[in-house]
């Protein structure tokens, strides 16, 4: 993290960086923390899929499934050929139940 930070640092506009922080976050089990870093991102740059999938991450850790699912909607309305994207909402319908 001290190495995402410091890039940051020097960087603080680079939303791939910032993005890179939010994924970090969500893996050392900050969720709420890579969730507002996420909505940070999105905010400047709302046409990112990768964002919207990352988003949708953390309401999934976070059992927010229907927020998830919106997320992923947006994703995949952002870029409707990328298959992982389509894998993913599919996924989150799936589980529904």
């Amino acid at each position: 993290m001290d190495i995402v930070d410091q890039e940051i640092a020097h960087a603080p506009k680079d939303m791939d960086i910032r993005a890179w922080r939010a994924r970090v976050l969500m893996w050392s089990g900050k969720i709420a923390e890579a969730e507002r870093e996420y909505l940070e991102i999105l905010a400047i740059v709302p046409n990112d899929p990768d964002n919207w999938m990352g988003l949708a991450n953390v309401y999934s850790r976070e059992r927010r499934a229907e927020e998830a699912r919106r997320a992923l909607d947006r994703a995949v309305e952002l870029d409707p050929k990328r298959a992982d994207l389509r894998a993913a909402r599919g996924r989150a319908f799936a589980s529904r139940t």
